[in-house]
């Protein structure tokens, strides 16, 4: 019985298997064929002739395989049924994967990017040029562009006129025909970055994020947007501020926490690089820090 089930167990796992285990062996190699092929169809998308056929194999060795063991004849034994059925095994891999990698492996779905013409670009620029000319009164340039195909949107970076420090990227989107901007955020965060350069100390690099909320955005004059330091007062809880700094010795950095303290700015959140740490500071650990040895307890 165990030798039946032996054979039954292999057709099953796959067909030509169980009759090579029954020595049936030009009965094994068409079955083998036969499978390659239903296993191809499977492939394309049809699965019950395999199952089918896997099935029908199995009853196949089975039925001989009972026959030999009423009948008392040998069954492969095991000395040769591991180099055979292995030999087997590796040829029936190679028979499907070569062919199905090779050329019928469907190819890997591209996203469809839409590319856009140069002229359809440059209509594009100009429609964000005339918004932030209309928007903020000041004569804009383009540096670069690039179209986001997945959101639809064009992403120009602009920059004012003789200030190209102050570039900033300027969207707009297809769907919504609508225009979005960093130009305050930029003139902010270049403001801070002044401000504060004095306190950084030797070899750090400070990278700023300034975003005002949305209420607070629609209350802010364009034609005469607010210092930093004035948003800080006009709209204390109206903002927030995140910093990033690399930097080797975070004790070198207190003076420029304490100023951030001092000047009481909107919920801070400082990320500091080290040469293989990072040190994080949101506002309430910012307030709690009474000197620079204070910094070391933050270190992860």
């Amino acid at each position: 019985m165990r030798k039946m089930m032996a054979a039954v167990f292999l057709s099953l796992i796959f067909p030509g298997l169980g009759q090579f285990y029954n020595k049936e062996y030009k009965k094994a190699i068409a079955f083998i064929i036969v499978d390659i092929v239903f296993v191809y169809v499977y492939l394309k998308g049809l699965m019950f002739p395999l199952i089918l056929f896997h099935i029908v194999a199995a009853a196949d060795a089975f039925a001989a395989a009972k026959d030999k063991n009423s009948e008392q004849e040998d069954f492969l034994t095991f000395q040769k049924a591991v180099p055979i059925l292995g030999t087997s095994v590796i040829f029936i891999t190679l028979m499907i994967a070569a062919p199905y990698y090779f050329f019928l492996k469907p190819a890997e779905p591209v996203a469809s990017v839409p590319q856009k013409t140069r002229a359809e670009m440059k209509a594009a620029e100009d429609k964000v040029i005339l918004h932030l000319a209309d928007k903020y009164r000041h004569d804009f340039y383009v540096q670069s562009s690039r179209y986001n195909g997945e959101a639809s949107r064009y992403d120009i970076t602009v920059y004012p006129k003789n200030q190209q420090e102050l570039a900033f990227i300027a969207s707009y989107s297809e769907k919504g025909q609508s225009f979005k901007d960093r130009y305050m955020n930029i003139r902010w965060e270049k403001e801070f970055d002044q401000e504060t350069s004095s306190l950084l100390g030797k070899g750090a690099a400070l990278s700023s994020s300034i975003d005002a909320d949305e209420g607070t955005q629609k209350n802010l004059d364009q034609l005469a947007i607010p210092s930093y330091e004035e948003l800080r007062l006009m709209y204390a809880q109206g903002y927030t501020h995140e910093m990033n700094i690399k930097v080797k010795n975070p004790e070198s950095l207190y003076p420029f926490i304490i100023y951030i303290k001092d000047k009481k700015i909107n919920n801070p959140m400082l990320k500091l690089q080290l040469s293989d740490r990072i040190l994080e500071l949101n506002a309430r650990d910012i307030e709690e820090l009474q000197n620079p040895s204070d910094l070391k307890k933050y270190i992860k």
